[in-house]
């Protein structure tokens, strides 16, 4: 609406994704650290923050978990984007992009930001109880859907559908 349909359509839309488990743990981490001191450290156990966040608000409908990913990728329900870049894949999915668009970036290595260790007490897993991670994935299945991530596969990209 802001901008018009016919612009809208020649545009090329790009967001960022990330596995939606990873990202809650990561938003939570990085919130009680006080955010590279941009606020006081928050010290919420992290199954109360957790509901917290997936919890929906009133006015917009989506919970403050969504708000990192749906409104980037999804208006009224459909999905937007012409292409994702994906955390687990920032090397590929950026080549891809350059290549499509024929935008070349001097060249650059993002392989330690998305390393995991896949040993459970090492990753994202070890902070969720079984129905945590399955309440995750509810809220997430139209994303899921789409890229469906593994609560399983830290640091492996979805195959994408």
């Amino acid at each position: 609406q802001v901008v018009g349909r016919r612009f809208w359509d020649q545009c090329l839309k790009v967001s960022s994704l990330r596995n939606p488990w990873d990202m809650l743990v990561s938003q939570y981490e990085w919130e009680r650290s006080g955010r590279a001191g941009r606020s006081a450290p928050a010290e919420q156990p992290w199954s109360q923050w957790l509901d917290e966040a997936l919890s929906k608000p009133g006015g917009n409908g989506i919970s403050k978990a969504e708000s990192k990913i749906v409104p980037h990728a999804f208006i009224n329900g459909h999905f937007v984007l012409d292409h994702m870049i994906l955390f687990e894949d920032l090397d590929g999915t950026i080549n891809d992009l350059q290549a499509r668009t024929g935008v070349s970036m001097p060249a650059f290595s993002t392989r330690n930001i998305n390393e995991k260790q896949t040993r459970r007490e090492r990753d994202y897993r070890r902070y969720y109880a079984p129905q945590e991670a399955a309440r995750v994935g509810q809220v997430f299945a139209p994303l899921l859907a789409r890229f469906p991530y593994d609560f399983d596969s830290p640091g492996k990209p979805p195959i994408v559908k």
